[in-house]
């Protein structure tokens, strides 16, 4: 690889414009080239949610909606009679018949009939108990699964009409087991006898002459050993679950027709409690009428007998009167007024009436009171303005007029009360409500939740969505380098190799760590395979690279650990070794060295910690491969001295004496990063090449390695990319691929 350092071809800062000036350009094909790359990410998280949200949909309880609609007459249609006396109650508004309905006095009713405070239902294997139970269509009840006979797999029924628990057993969970034929035995949860029972016979437990347990089972279908759980809820309980379940609304705008909805899993109580529902609301409203008509009836008789007496009193007035002054006869003038003036006393007599009637539904305080007392007022002004009228009258026509008022007052009020008492002996006889079924309950045959069609459509869009944000995220979380000019122009020092990723390698070492085997030497065993062709590009790179230095010893190291040093310094020293060149591998890493991993039945001892203690020498614990032109070096056992270890003469002797027995001399170190071996192997070595692992290592990290084997006096000669995927760049133009390029016999071979 050329030296990209110089300025042959363009100069640092002007390769980094260009690279800046092309971002723009290249934004959308970074964008492909992350999907692109994480397209299996994005797959998986795809399938997964839409596996998660088939199951989801598949094993979720249906649920089923049905409905009912009445009709409500609003504003009430008043009680026969009552409209000409003032007495029409108002109309109610539909928002408070909605409101009477939702009510506890129509819904405790519902709750009563159907004995909704009674819950008992068969036990279900965990998950996938009730999606098996919804799919069994037989009518006998289903056999165990798994050899789980407590549970119920489908078919079973149970009824009770009965069930009080005691204070001793109200906070236990109580179990019905069946027992075959009607024989059944309750238990609690903790498998303590409670009592044992027949179907269609009450059952009763006491304890202390107080009763614990009472149960009426009226039927029951299950399989022998099948279980059932029982609670008892409250009625409030019982009530507040019903009004949440529970949806009215009225239809168009004051049409006066209200829909009933409901939604359970049990279509038939959804039909139960709505038929039952409207029922109960259409009896109370009869009831309600005809309680209308009973107290309007019971106040008009307690005013007739008072009327009668002021009507005689006023005919026998009247009728002295006019004996004792020979029949006055009432002039035209006079007639009008008294026209007039009967007309206002019948509105206030009327206005009296309907006071009364007032206090007795609302009290004295009440809006209407307040509008009624504005209404006799303006009639007294009426009537005050008439009575001046009437003083200009002479006396005898006055005193005649004032009586014949009186009597035909009295006598229009009386004969108005009598009326209507008849019409109301009437209605109360035959009251029809104001409230009448429109449709009776009905449940759609399938259920409304859960759409699955739509989860799975939802899944499927979600888990995409996450699998993207998943993907770039991890780019965006990656800070490591994917770009060998970029990592070029930000360091400053030459890429004189690009590795690929070798699939091949990472299954290799899971097989060998899972057989206990030696690591796969990849230019050995695999020597056409697109990583050692990259490493022989880096061979020659080092052979032109050291024919500028006065030493033939190459170290290779990394800024942080797993990044690949040893496996590229083994096969980088076969490939030296395979040209012809004897060299020598050493693994200095006497910390984690794993050098060892890839000879075959070799142990980390004795190597390199035994030479520089002076136990070995190097002839002793070299290992030689190749017919002798690679040996190599392990590192020995791990000191707790590593760098006082290296840092003594003995090393620098060891590597001279070496450098003079080969033609190169490859160390393996530490990572610098981490501890000060390599700075210490460097100064020893003619050449340094840093391995940067793509995608892991990132810039600031290489810089700062650098940096610290400069200042250590360590030259690096230039850098390594380890582990690169082609297409995975998120900041350059280019992507880098290989191609296997064999002749057709070793390709088959």
């Amino acid at each position: 690889m050329t030296n990209r350092d110089g300025h042959n071809t363009m100069t640092d800062s002007t390769a980094h414009q260009h690279t800046r000036g092309d971002a723009d350009e290249i934004e959308l094909g970074q964008l492909v080239d992350i999907l692109r790359n994480g397209k299996w990410l994005i797959i998986a998280c795809t399938l997964t949610a839409a596996l998660l949200g088939f199951v989801h949909a598949t094993l979720s309880t249906n649920i089923y909606s049905g409905d009912a609609i009445l009709q409500v007459d609003t504003p009430r249609n008043p009680i026969p009679g009552l409209r000409d006396l003032g007495l029409t109650p108002e109309g109610s508004a539909t928002s408070a018949e909605m409101e009477i309905l939702r009510s506890r006095l129509m819904l405790g009713t519902v709750v009563d009939q159907l004995d909704l405070t009674i819950a008992a239902e068969p036990r279900r294997f965990p998950v996938i108990g009730a999606y098996l139970a919804r799919r069994h269509g037989g009518d006998e009840p289903a056999p165990a699964l798994f050899g789980a006979e407590k549970y119920g797999w489908g078919g079973e029924t149970i009824e009770l009409s009965r069930l009080e628990i005691g204070p001793a057993l109200r906070d236990e969970e109580l179990i019905l087991t069946a027992l075959g034929g009607n024989d059944f035995r309750i238990s609690t949860a903790t498998g303590e006898f409670v009592a044992e029972g027949t179907v269609d016979k009450p059952l009763q437990v006491e304890h202390n002459g107080s009763t614990q347990l009472a149960v009426f089972v009226r039927e029951l279908t299950a399989r022998p050993g099948t279980e059932f759980t029982l609670r008892s809820v409250s009625r409030l309980d019982a009530i507040n679950g019903l009004r949440r379940s529970l949806s009215i609304s009225e239809q168009g705008q004051e049409s006066g027709i209200l829909s009933l909805s409901m939604e359970h899993a049990d279509s038939e109580r959804i039909a139960n409690v709505l038929n039952a529902l409207t029922q109960a609301y259409v009896r109370q409203n009869v009831e309600r009428k005809s309680e209308e008509a009973t107290r309007s009836l019971e106040f008009l008789e307690e005013q007739l007998p008072e009327l009668r007496r002021e009507l005689q009193l006023a005919e026998q007035e009247f009728n002295e009167f006019r004996s004792s002054h020979q029949a006055v006869d009432l002039e035209q003038d006079a007639r009008a007024l008294l026209a007039s003036i009967v007309e206002v006393e019948e509105q206030l007599a009327g206005l009296r009436v309907e006071t009364s009637e007032l206090r007795l539904q609302y009290g004295p305080d009440h809006p209407r009171m307040e509008s009624v007392a504005e209404r006799r007022e303006s009639l007294n002004e009426i009537k005050e303005e008439i009575e001046k009228q009437v003083s200009a009258l002479p006396e005898k026509q006055q005193q005649a007029l004032r009586l014949r008022r009186e009597m035909e007052v009295s006598t229009t009020l009386y004969t108005g009360l009598l009326n209507t008492s008849q019409e109301l002996r009437v209605a109360r006889a035959g009251t029809v409500g104001d409230v009448r079924i429109l449709d009776e309950a009905a449940v759609g045959g399938s259920p409304v939740r859960p759409q699955r069609s739509l989860i799975l459509a939802l899944s499927v869009v979600l888990g995409g969505m996450l699998g993207v944000m998943a993907v770039f995220g991890r780019a965006f979380l990656r800070r490591g380098v994917n770009d060998p000019d970029t990592l070029e122009q930000q360091i400053g020092k030459p890429v004189y190799a690009v590795v690929p990723h070798s699939k091949l390698q990472s299954r290799a070492a899971r097989r060998a760590k899972a057989r206990k085997e030696a690591l796969m030497v990849l230019a050995r065993d695999k020597p056409h395979d697109p990583v050692v062709e990259s490493l022989r590009s880096l061979r020659t790179s080092l052979t032109f690279a050291l024919m500028r230095e006065t030493r033939q010893v190459l170290m290779i190291t990394s800024p942080a650990p797993s990044s690949g040093k040893t496996f590229l310094s083994i096969n980088l020293a076969w490939l030296l070794a395979e040209a012809g060149q004897r060299v020598l591998l050493i693994d200095s890493d006497m910390r984690r060295g794993r050098l060892h991993a890839y000879l075959q039945g070799r142990t980390r001892e004795p190597g390199l910690s035994e030479v520089l203690a002076g136990k070995h020498t190097l002839d002793e614990v070299k290992i030689s491969l190749l017919d002798g032109r690679l040996d190599a070096v392990t590192s020995g056992t791990l000191p707790p001295n590593p760098s006082e270890l290296l840092m003594q003469e003995r090393f620098r002797t060891l590597v001279a004496d070496a450098e003079a027995a080969y033609d190169i001399v490859i160390i393996d170190t530490a990572p610098v990063m981490a501890v000060t071996d390599a700075s210490i192997v460097g100064a020893s070595a003619g050449a340094s090449l840093l391995l940067v692992r793509a995608g892991v290592t990132g810039e600031r990290e290489t810089q700062a390695t650098v940096h610290r084997l400069e200042q250590a006096t360590v030259n690096v000669s230039g850098l390594v990319l380890n582990d690169f995927q082609a297409g995975a760049t998120s900041a350059g133009s280019y992507q880098y691929y290989y191609y296997d390029y064999n002749y057709g016999s070793e390709a088959k071979a």
